[in-house]
Order: C-alpha cells, then sequence, then structure tokens
C-alpha cells in the first residue's frame, strides 16, 4: 500500500468499498497503530487531511472515511442511517480491512457514531478521542437547524451554494487565518452534488442520540474529550456529561479555537493523539484522578 497524503477533495484519491449496500470512499495507509478518523456532517474526510497526514508522517496506519451519503460514498437506498446502522457499517468496515480494533477520531456526529460503536462492539475500539459528540443545537443559526425539517430543510439545500459554505467555515470556527479560498472551495466541492445535498438530509433525519446517551455508562475503552474553548454550536458545558457518565474519561479544552478544533488546531490535536495513544491502552488511562484532565 503506498501512502499518499490527502490534498484535495476528490473521488479519484483512496478507494471505495461496498459494505451493507453503501459504497464507502476512503483513504487508508500503512502504518503500526490503526487510526480511523470520522468527519461530522456536512463534512467530509478532506476536513481531517491535516490530521491524516500528520499521523501519517508518525507512522500510525490512518483511515479515513467519508461517512455514507457523505463526499463520495453513497448510502443504500431506503435504509435509515441512524447511529446503529452506521456502527454496523464500521463494524463491518473494520472487519473487511482485517482490522480487530481501532482507536477512533470523531467529531460531532463521527464522535456519536464511534461512542454507538464503542457501545455495540466493544471490541472493535481501542480507545476513543472524541472533538464535541452531538449535532444541531439550539445555538445554531436558524439555516442549519431547519434542514432536518420535512420541506424546509429541502428548500434549504436546494439554494444552498458556495457562499453558504463559506459563511458557516466562518461562524464555526475561531480562527479565520485556516480558512481560505482552497478550504472553501474543497469543502463545498461534493455538494455541488445534488444527491450528496439530500445524503445530508436524510443524514440530519435518521440521526438519533437517545441510546447514544443512555448507555455513556457502557464505554469501557479510554477515552479523551477535546473540546474548543469557543466552541459556538456546542458550548463547553456540554462536556460534562460525558465526563459523569463514562469511567475512564479525561478532557483536554483547547484553548482559541472553536468547534474544528482539528482544522484550527491540527498539529496540536495530531500532538495529543499521539501522546495519549502512547501513553494509554484499553487497561490504563493516564489522567489526574482528582480533575480528570489528561496529563
Amino acid at each position: 500500500m503506498q501512502n499518499k497524503k490527502i490534498t484535495l477533495n476528490s473521488n479519484v484519491i483512496g478507494r471505495s468499498m461496498l459494505i451493507k449496500g453503501h459504497t464507502l470512499h476512503f483513504v487508508d495507509s500503512d502504518g503500526k497503530k490503526p487510526i480511523v478518523l470520522l468527519h461530522g456532517l456536512g463534512f467530509s474526510l478532506y476536513s481531517m487531511r491535516n490530521v491524516f497526514n500528520d499521523l501519517l508522517d508518525r507512522e500510525y496506519r490512518v483511515i479515513a472515511l467519508d461517512l455514507p451519503g457523505c463526499g463520495y460514498s453513497t448510502a443504500a437506498p431506503r435504509v435509515r442511517l441512524t447511529p446503529d446502522e452506521i456502527a454496523e457499517v464500521l463494524h463491518e468496515f473494520l472487519k473487511a480491512l482485517d482490522i480487530e480494533h481501532a482507536n477512533f477520531y470523531a467529531i460531532a456526529e463521527g464522535a456519536i457514531y464511534a461512542l454507538r460503536l464503542a457501545q455495540m462492539y466493544p471490541e472493535n475500539v481501542s480507545s476513543l478521542l472524541l472533538t464535541s459528540p452531538g449535532s444541531l443545537t439550539r445555538h445554531y443559526p436558524a439555516r442549519y437547524r431547519h434542514l432536518a425539517t420535512p420541506i424546509i430543510g429541502e428548500a434549504i439545500v436546494k439554494l444552498m451554494k458556495r457562499k453558504h459554505t463559506d459563511q458557516f467555515l466562518r461562524w464555526i470556527m475561531f480562527d479565520e487565518t485556516s480558512i481560505n479560498a482552497t478550504v472553501e472551495r474543497q469543502t463545498y466541492q461534493p455538494f455541488v452534488s445534488k444527491d450528496a445535498k439530500l445524503g445530508l438530509l436524510n443524514m440530519l433525519r435518521d440521526y438519533q442520540d437517545i441510546k447514544v446517551f443512555a448507555n455513556l455508562n457502557q464505554v469501557d475503552c479510554a477515552t479523551l474529550m477535546l473540546w474548543g474553548e469557543y466552541d459556538c454550536g456546542h458550548p463547553v458545558a456540554m462536556c460534562d456529561l460525558f465526563m459523569k457518565k463514562i469511567e475512564r474519561v479525561a478532557e483536554r479544552i483547547i484553548p482559541n479555537c472553536a468547534h474544528l478544533v482539528h482544522e484550527e488546531r491540527p498539529r496540536l490535536v495530531s500532538d495529543i493523539i499521539d501522546r495519549f495513544l502512547l501513553k494509554n491502552s484499553r487497561e490504563y488511562l493516564h489522567i489526574d484522578e482528582e480533575n480528570k484532565t489528561f496529563i
């Protein structure tokens, strides 16, 4: 396998695989410990490019995929894309790659899917590094909150242009120097397709996290919560629930960052991931027991 860095958002990079009727587009690499990168809805594996490339340099086996119905992956027809379904897809995906267990770095809805996998198939998950798990909240602008609303959602995505992606990036990121014309163009690129826009609507409408939150105490792997200090969509206070319910958990608040910490501070996130995986295993979590901060 030839290790190639992610430099563009395109279906010509990586490869595709049919899993449970879903066609998954992904990028894989050679390396030591496997780590799977999961993006949030409205994004694609391209959003993980900097962390992917950095971990590649550190000789990890890095795998980034477009979730079903996102980026250049397509979803099976008439299948509800619930967290349970996505967890099943991830389970079969790992099996197809001959990976017994992997570490996961995931954000937003991707983090919820990773949590559900850890609940349903704990043997598949060595550790979790999660940023801002969850989906649309009351803190989001109305345009985005109503994407999951019938009729209104269709009208919103039909009118969605690159300028709206640009506006969203500037709203959801603290450091606008992380945004340039290339990032704006390639973030929006998959959504030129009508099917991709409808895929986003379906993913948001099928998103149900009740079982995930109800069973947080079933997550038994080493878990690290990363949270941007100025996350406007998922305020830092949201982290408290995970800290109370997951037994072996630590937190790290990233200063001068908002929701997309992996885009704003990719080298720092890669450093944290690297150090966490070096210090932790399924049996041991290296934290300050008094305040549960990662040390």
